[in-house]
């Protein structure tokens, strides 16, 4: 972006050269690494195939993907084998692989033919522990965790850690040979786990299986591509106890956001539906969009009527961070809303979080009981983990939600779970893993 000629065009001041910089530069990042919601897609295809490979007895996911780190760099797989030397000649030959970069005794590295980098490394069962600790990584948690491990007299080796008797055979020996109780994978990044493991002071972290409902989805509504009725039956198959249906507000034209006229009639096929599946509550909301101003898109007495709002930025992307701050926290104000939405707006890959004071935000979160979301969307996650940890320290409530706009979009709920356990969320800290009278009773605080 340096050349004097932008300068001399019409419009192109310093500040719009210098975003448009920044846009290049976010998009070229966005190549080198993939998404993590994409490599797991890319991955799950590879690992069915490779795990057809005679002598692979097991398989696990590691490498930033299995921390659940945003972007993913290339897919490192970790196979088992009572004879490794024999898997890396029957990985080259599968039917995904587009370009054999390199392959040795213990494993290979491919380029898939979509061009997806996979390497694949092999252990014999008694090497697993220290081989898959060693590939997950972070490098600065491996490094700490090597230092002690020296101060205890045990060895390292190309496989990682060695105890006295040779490698580990899970990673739970090897923490607790190092006195330290089992750090998740997603923890994995010398941000204070070590020390929290060291004082038996790690938290339990959320699991999947601990979400009840889901709070953020689109139907036909607005600009989803499933019925309300088909999302949930998709969410009765996940054992859901409750989904809000939010779609859209009028300000989303592109959206088809819905006038007052529409959003009455969906709430009566929202009731419709409740009465046929008693399986499943589901709750009538409705994603509404924060204005410029920090007014929101429904006036009180329509957003009164409503079971759950999230409220969300969805335009007005550039404003100052003193005014975008303002905006968001005048919407948690607002006694009717229950959550904020993707809350600062980023498209991992594709554009930069809008400028926002997120501290204040929390602390408006805070102070009037609201909830801010981790949008498990394959853009977004969105609160990313650093966010989630501040917002949890504050005593603020979290809602993980898909933003889901089909059916299928309900299964990325994993992705929003692995981003709040990086944050160190557990159970307590998610509104969403409330029981359906519990979740009744927190939304109607907000109104009192």
């Amino acid at each position: 972006m340096e050349d004097p000629a932008l300068r001399e065009t019409r419009g192109m001041g310093e500040k719009k050269i210098g975003d448009i910089a920044k846009a290049i530069e976010v998009f070229e990042s966005g190549k080198r690494r993939t998404r993590l919601t994409e490599a797991y897609r890319a991955a799950a295809p590879i690992m069915k195939e490779t795990g057809t490979i005679p002598g692979i007895v097991g398989m696990e996911l590691a490498g930033s993907a299995r921390r659940m780190r945003e972007t993913v760099g290339n897919i490192d797989l970790l196979a088992v084998s009572d004879d490794p030397a024999a898997v890396p000649e029957k990985f080259a030959e599968l039917s995904f692989v587009g370009e054999v970069l390199e392959k040795t005794a213990g494993g290979a590295s491919v380029l898939a033919k979509d061009g997806t980098k996979t390497d694949l490394f092999v252990v014999k069962p008694e090497q697993f522990g220290s081989a898959l600790l060693s590939l997950t990584g972070s490098d600065a948690h491996k490094r700490r965790l090597l230092e002690i491990a020296k101060r205890a007299g045990f060895e390292t080796g190309p496989l990682g850690i060695r105890g006295r008797d040779g490698y580990f055979s899970s990673e739970e020996e090897i923490y607790e040979s190092l006195g330290l109780g089992y750090i998740a994978p997603e923890m994995r990044e010398d941000t204070g786990e070590i020390e929290a493991a060291a004082g038996g002071e790690l938290p339990r972290l959320l699991e999947l299986e601990d979400i009840r409902g889901d709070l953020h989805t689109h139907s036909t509504w607005s600009d989803g591509v499933s019925t309300i009725r088909e999302m949930a039956k998709k969410a009765i198959s996940l054992c859901y106890e409750y989904m809000a249906v939010t779609d859209h507000s009028p300000s989303s034209r592109i959206a088809n956001g819905l006038g007052a006229d529409r959003l009455l009639r969906k709430k009566a096929e929202v009731e419709r539906i409740n009465a046929e599946l008693p399986e499943i509550t589901l709750l009538m909301g409705s994603e509404v969009d924060i204005r410029p101003d920090g007014s929101l898109d429904y006036p009180d007495e329509t957003l009164r009527r409503l079971d759950f709002v999230v409220a969300s930025v969805h335009g007005s992307f550039s404003m100052e961070e003193d005014r975008m701050t303002k905006r968001i926290c005048s919407a948690i104000e607002n006694p009717h809303v229950d959550a904020i939405g993707h809350p600062t707006g980023r498209l991992i890959g594709q554009r930069e979080p809008y400028r926002v004071d997120i501290d204040a935000v929390i602390r408006a979160a805070r102070d009037h009981g609201k909830a801010l979301e981790v949008n498990s969307s394959y853009k977004r996650l969105d609160l990313k983990d650093t966010h989630v940890r501040k917002a949890i320290e504050e005593g603020v409530k979290l809602i993980v939600s898909t933003d889901a706009h089909r059916t299928e979009h309900l299964e990325r709920m994993i992705f929003g779970v692995g981003t709040a356990r990086r944050g160190w969320a557990e159970k307590k800290d998610v509104a969403n893993t409330l029981s359906l009278s519990e979740l009744l009773e927190w939304l109607a605080s907000h109104d009192s």
